[in-house]
């Protein structure tokens, strides 16, 4: 029998997959963020906290 098993929520697999697809340090933390939630279909992707070091 053949399990479809995941060992990574969805939002930190795409997290792990951008960071290791693009340069992060060319990137804000804003852009990243945005490209993880448009890859992250499945779960309600949200920013908490100062957003003041996104824009850097």
């Amino acid at each position: 029998m053949k399990m479809h098993t995941c060992l990574a929520d969805e939002y930190s697999y795409n997290w792990m997959t951008d960071t290791e697809t693009h340069d992060a340090h060319r990137m804000t933390l804003d852009q990243q963020f945005n490209n993880v939630k448009t890859a992250t279909l499945k779960s309600h992707v949200m920013k908490y906290g100062d957003m003041v070091c996104t824009l850097s």
